[in-house]
């Protein structure tokens, strides 16, 4: 009896712990409500508020205290907010310049279902911008000379079309084309917008060039906009000389030759006028003769002065070419001086024999005064009373002295005179005279045609008169 007793004690008191237990409660529908104060997004507008609010069950009770998980496509960073006591909600989304959607989702608890809203879209719009480019000053510009590129970039704000505002950091990249230079062309460079949507940068071209800019930011909020120099930029090439000589003879006959050119862009210099300067001193220079440049730019002068000097070639420039000035070339030539000739016997028998004389100096410039110019060939040359033609009659040398004497056959009535053709560094010079000598008695068989056929007509190159300043000669 004990037995049935607790058996049936037992399983009445498991009756009654299973009428106690209450019924297991169903999980609460979760419901999301999500907005944004704005649903497109712009250059001056790219933050949108979420909002939204978190009820549960069919009465939509507030849910408070429950983190909502904000997400989007576009994957910017939003921080997840948690609800306040009326289950409301709010975000700060910063888009990231793309369209994008925004969903939000709540958790599985105990009480409550997950969860889920949106999406919610937010479009983003893009502004269109505008640029411009300058150079300022002339169009004309000079290769390996730096001129500045400016301009100004602006964007067109969504909200408020037809109006322009400067776009700050912007990136203005700026290229070159021209197909003259084969080589050494600029790598095309780039330069940021101030606060004010303003660049500036500086170039240097080595040939004429279209310029092309385009401005581009970063983000994608503004549309990539382009602008080009009107007419390019026309660089003037480097001009030259080259093959540059100026010789002068002892007798001041100078010529002057070279060509100018331009680089890397050939430029044709044909016709171009191009000046022969001279200097005193290699310092203050004025032109002596303009010259017009033949094919390749070749020129050439030949003339005679009488000083010691100074020489280059300029070109001025012109549009599409620019100024040039040669080397300098020193012509430099030390005075030469010659004493009166004399000649004896002043009267001799046509056939016989004269002796004519002299001396010959010359400047120092060590020493800055004249001194004895030995060794030098001295030529003795005549004429016929009457005529004009000059014959050789002999060489001769002088000594330590400076002085000639030289015996030379009369061929008849006439004048002796003696010329020193000039040195390295010296100026010819003749006697300031010529000497006249009478002759007489030519035997009847042997007239004076046939006594001229023996002598070398000789044309001299007369030298002007000598300065004494010794380092140039006045004409």
């Amino acid at each position: 009896m004990r037995r049935t007793t607790l058996a049936i004690a037992g399983a009445f008191t498991l009756a009654a712990a299973a009428i106690a237990a209450p019924p297991a409660l169903a999980a609460e529908k979760v419901t999301i409500t999500l907005a944004g104060d704005r649903t497109t997004v712009d250059a001056d507008h790219r933050d949108v508020t979420i909002s939204g609010v978190v009820t549960a069950g069919a009465e939509n009770k507030p849910v408070a205290g429950v983190q909502v998980d904000l997400s989007s496509t576009g994957q910017p960073n939003i921080e997840d907010p948690t609800t306040d006591a009326e289950g409301k909600f709010t975000a700060t989304y910063s888009s990231p310049g793309v369209d994008d959607e925004i969903t939000a989702k709540t958790g599985v608890t105990g009480e409550l279902e997950a969860g889920e809203a949106g999406p919610l879209p937010i479009k983003a719009v893009r502004s269109k911008t505008r640029m411009t480019i300058a150079a300022p000053g002339s169009a004309s510009k000079d290769v390996g000379v730096p001129f500045t590129l400016s301009g100004l970039v602006e964007y067109e704000p969504a909200e408020a079309a037809g109006t322009w505002k400067p776009l700050a950091g912007a990136q203005v990249n700026i290229s070159f084309i021209n197909a003259e230079c084969t080589g050494g062309f600029p790598v095309p460079g780039s330069v940021t917008t101030g606060k004010d949507g303003q660049y500036a940068t500086q170039v240097k071209l080595p040939c004429s060039s279209a310029i092309n800019a385009n401005a581009s930011v970063a983000e994608p909020w503004f549309e990539t906009t382009y602008a080009a120099l009107k007419n390019g930029a026309i660089v003037r090439p480097r001009s030259s000389f080259r093959d540059v000589k100026v010789t002068m003879d002892p007798y001041g006959l100078v010529k002057a030759s070279g060509a100018a050119a331009t680089s890397p862009v050939y430029r044709e210099f044909y016709g171009k006028q191009i000046l022969l300067e001279r200097s005193w001193n290699g310092r203050s220079w004025w032109t002596h003769k303009k010259l017009r440049a033949g094919s390749y730019g070749r020129v050439s002068a030949q003339f005679t002065v009488n000083q010691s000097s100074y020489w280059r070639f300029r070109f001025a420039g012109t549009a599409d070419a620019m100024p040039a000035t040669s080397k300098s070339i020193k012509t430099w030539r030390w005075t030469t001086k010659m004493s009166k000739i004399s000649v004896s016997p002043g009267k001799v028998r046509k056939l016989k024999y004269v002796t004519a004389k002299g001396s010959l100096v010359r400047y120092s410039p060590t020493s800055r005064k004249f001194v004895a110019y030995g060794g030098q060939n001295v030529r003795i040359i005549f004429r016929y009373k009457g005529k004009k033609t000059w014959y050789h009659l002999a060489w001769d040398k002088t000594d330590r002295k400076g002085r000639f004497s030289k015996k030379v056959r009369a061929y008849g009535d006439g004048y002796y005179a003696a010329l020193f053709h000039g040195a390295a560094n010296f100026w010819a010079t003749g006697s300031p005279n010529d000497k006249y000598v009478d002759t007489y008695g030519l035997p009847g068989s042997q007239r004076q045609a046939g006594i001229q056929s023996f002598l070398t007509p000789f044309t001299p190159p007369v030298p002007a008169p000598n300065s004494i300043s010794g380092t140039t000669r006045v004409g």
